[in-house]
C-alpha cells in the first residue's frame, strides 16, 4: 500500500501545527485565569493580615482602661505624660504606623484595594491631628519609607474625622 497516495503529509503537518497552536493559546488563557485568581487571593490575604495587626493593636488599647486613658491623654497633651508613658505611646504608634506603611506600599503595588486603603487613610487623618502624633512624627518620620512619609505629610485634613477626645466631650 502506498501511504503517500492516501495521506497528504503536508496537509497533515499543517493540521497538527494548527491543533498545537490552539492548545498553546488555550493553555495561556488558562494560565492567565490562574494568575488572576492567585493575585486576588494574595490581595485578600494581605488585606486580612494587615487589618488583623491594626485591630490587635487597637484592641489592646481598648481593652485596657489604663491604656485607653493614657492614649486619650497623649492625643491631647503629650507633654503631660511621664517618660515611660511617652515611650509606651511611641511604641504603640510605631507599631500602628508600620502596619499602615506596609498597607500603603501594598496599595501602591496594587495588592491592597483603594477602597480598603481609603478607610485606613481616614483613620490616619484622625491620628495625624493629635498632639501625640505631632511629637512622635517629629522624631520618627525619618524611619519610614519616603513615599509613605511624603504621603502622610501631604494629607488633606479637610475631611478628617473628629479627634479622639472630641468624641468624649
Amino acid at each position: 500500500m502506498n501511504w503517500s497516495a492516501i495521506f497528504n503529509w503536508s496537509a497533515l503537518g499543517s493540521i497538527s501545527e494548527t491543533i498545537g497552536a490552539i492548545a498553546v493559546v488555550a493553555s495561556l488563557i488558562y494560565l492567565a485565569a490562574q494568575i488572576k485568581q492567585n493575585s486576588n487571593a494574595v490581595r485578600a490575604t494581605i488585606e486580612q493580615e494587615s487589618a488583623k495587626l491594626i485591630n490587635q493593636t487597637m484592641m489592646s488599647i481598648g481593652s485596657s482602661e489604663e491604656l485607653s486613658l493614657l492614649y486619650l491623654q497623649a492625643t491631647e497633651d503629650f507633654s503631660a505624660l511621664k517618660s515611660a508613658e511617652k515611650a509606651r505611646m511611641f511604641m504603640i504608634l510605631t507599631g500602628i504606623f508600620r502596619a499602615f506603611e506596609v498597607l500603603y506600599r501594598q496599595q501602591e503595588t496594587g495588592h491592597v484595594s483603594q477602597e480598603i486603603w481609603s478607610g485606613y487613610e481616614h483613620f490616619i487623618k484622625a491620628v495625624v491631628q493629635t498632639d501625640l502624633f505631632e511629637n512622635w512624627w517629629a522624631v520618627r518620620s525619618d524611619t519610614f519609607y519616603s513615599g509613605f512619609r511624603d504621603h502622610v505629610n501631604q494629607l488633606d485634613l479637610s475631611d478628617a474625622p473628629v479627634r479622639p477626645m472630641a468624641i468624649l466631650r
